[in-house]
């Protein structure tokens, strides 16, 4: 299936994560690069959203890129899409479907060690552990379910600015 950052910088770790028998999910970066923001993201964040919120997160996906020399569209929600997916199968303890994941797979996945601790990366493989792996994102579900999230306040929405 490839690489995902957190892979390729230890994997020694993750082939220990991926041997130890766990249940194991994957979002494929194939799948998390299909999330992109952009400047109609917006619409995704609910009517009822508090004010201060909304101005908050319209501010933090509209500079984030350009803070870092990127332009929106290069910015992808990588991390919040590997949330979104483990909330949405939660529920079934990773058994069941997730709305954000339209293409669920079972394979057998290990991890390469072929460079030792230098660097390492996922693949296909009859030797691997089973695992179930997204293949393909559905882009308005994650960023109405990422956005509904980031409305709620526990605390109060007045400490954002």
């Amino acid at each position: 299936p490839g690489s995902s950052w957190n892979i390729f910088l230890d994997p020694i770790s993750a082939s220990q994560v991926v041997s130890s028998g766990v249940s194991l999910v994957f979002m494929l970066s194939n799948a998390e690069d299909m999330i992109t923001v952009n400047e109609t993201d917006a619409r995704y964040i609910p009517k009822d959203c508090p004010a201060d919120q909304r101005s908050y997160l319209i501010g933090f996906y509209e500079n984030f890129g350009p803070s870092g020399g990127q332009t929106m569209s290069e910015v992808r929600y990588w991390d919040p899409s590997a949330a979104v997916l483990m909330t949405q199968m939660l529920p079934t303890f990773g058994q069941g479907l997730a709305n954000v994941c339209p293409d669920m797979r079972l394979t057998n996945v290990l991890v390469n060690l072929e460079n030792g601790e230098q660097y390492g990366w996922t693949e296909e493989s009859n030797f691997g552990a089973a695992a179930r792996v997204c293949l393909a994102a559905n882009v308005s579900d994650f960023k109405s379910t990422y956005y509904t999230g980031s409305c709620r306040c526990p605390r109060g929405c007045s400490n954002l600015q």
